[in-house]
């Protein structure tokens, strides 16, 4: 950056067999096609033609071409001041092509640049997506791991829609469509960041005196189960109950079996050693380590802990003995502790449990905490009812006398 532009110039030219290239910087939108076109053809290096620069009226502008012969020089380390030093440095080899395209001069750098430049027919506004194409970005999108914000404008004819989508961790946003200009659709972008991070909420909203529908579009939560042996498939069913994507892997060709499981479940035969090569990991993915050896269940657990992106939860089956064991190891290939900590083992609630059915009831439910931040104690004990509102002879202590309807209302308040 420090370098200015020509820093994509060398970016770009570095390595290109090309015979020319053209740069149009993305601040000149408003550039025709057929100004490229004219451009293009205009460069004649076998007649001294080197450089074709367009002009209007009587200032010059975008895009510049510039033929092979040039390369050098655009990537010349010492070069100051950028394309614009090798456009001045020989005018002999310049060729200033006049345009009636006012887009090789409008420098669009805010949104009042861009309104300005469609009031004029500068530029053209963007279209508003149409219903298709808007489903199968949000496919691709929730597809990636990613998720997405739809916006439809309602009081317009035909309704107006614009695509939001999110990066992974939400730091970006994109956007696709618009809704009636700049300045109102980076207000929009504004609110789908809001309604991402839960500060706001789908249905009909107005933004500015508009009326819109929003909805928003997230990627299913996917349980990736390691190992297809007597724990995984009661755990396989308590992953689709909770409304995972569920994902059985295994090494041995006769454990992973589709029929073996229920119907949806993705089972794939894999080598442990590249157990997640084609099994992407993101930050909705659940990890349970069941194999059928602690070592494979450790090989597994290095590659999660050294992966670019870390999984929502990673839970390792073993005894205190097993799982100290792992730590060690873990410290002495330089794992750092604060990685080691986000690793739940042994996996799973304190729920007594033995049988497979009941691990994976314990694991699920440790997800289920995970995810909705409970604390895992019973509610009896929590709410304490009996304590509260009774006294010790369980006559009614604080409790408001029963409604004369107690006996055929149902119970409403707030219970699980």
């Amino acid at each position: 950056p420090e370098r200015g532009p020509i820093a994509s110039v060398v970016a770009a030219l570095e390595g290109a067999d090309w015979d020319a290239f053209v740069l149009l910087p993305v601040d000149h939108p408003g550039v025709r096609p057929g100004t490229v076109d004219r451009v293009v053809d205009a460069l004649d290096p076998d007649s001294g033609i080197e450089i074709v620069v367009p002009v209007h009226g009587d200032a010059t502008g975008h895009p510049p071409a510039f033929a092979r012969a040039l390369f050098a020089e655009l990537l010349d380390p010492e070069l100051e001041g950028g394309a614009r030093t090798v456009v001045h440095r020989d005018p002999a080899r310049v060729l200033r092509l006049e345009v009636e395209d006012a887009g090789v001069v409008a420098d669009l750098d805010t949104a009042a640049d861009w309104e300005s430049a469609v009031a004029d027919d500068v530029v053209a506004p963007p279209a508003p997506l149409a219903l298709a194409e808007v489903a199968a970005r949000v496919v691709a999108t929730v597809d990636a791991g990613c998720e997405a914000v739809v916006w439809t404008r309602i009081d317009a004819l035909p309704p107006a829609r614009m695509l939001v989508t999110a990066s992974l961790d939400r730091s970006r946003l994109e956007s696709f469509g618009t809704l009636g200009g700049p300045a109102f659709d980076a207000r929009v972008r504004e609110r789908a960041r809001a309604l991402l991070a839960g500060r706001d909420e789908e249905g009909e909203i107005e933004v500015e005196g508009v009326r819109l529908h929003v909805e928003a579009h997230r990627p299913r939560p996917e349980l990736v189960i390691v190992g297809a042996g007597h724990i995984s498939i009661p755990m396989s069913k308590v992953g689709e109950v909770l409304g995972f994507r569920v994902r059985v892997l295994d090494d041995r060709p006769e454990f992973a079996k589709s029929e073996r499981f229920d119907e949806g479940i993705d089972v794939r035969h894999v080598d442990f050693a590249r157990a997640f090569e084609e099994v992407p990991i993101g930050p909705l993915s659940h990890v349970v380590l069941v194999t059928r050896g602690h070592r494979f269940d450790y090989e597994c657990l290095v590659q999660l802990l050294r992966g670019a992106v870390q999984p929502r939860y990673v839970g390792l089956i073993g005894s205190r003995r097993r799982v100290r064991a792992t730590w060690v190891r873990l410290r002495e290939e330089g794992i750092p502790d604060e990685l080691i900590a986000t690793v739940r083992a042994p996996v799973g609630l304190d729920l007594g449990a033995e049988t497979p059915g009941e691990i994976a009831v314990a694991v699920g439910a440790e997800i289920v905490r995970e995810w909705r931040g409970g604390t895992g104690d019973p509610l009896r004990q929590k709410e304490r009812v009996l304590e509260r509102f009774f006294d010790a002879r369980g006559e009614g202590a604080d409790a408001p006398p029963p409604s004369p309807r107690d006996d055929v209302t149902p119970d409403t308040e707030d219970s699980t």
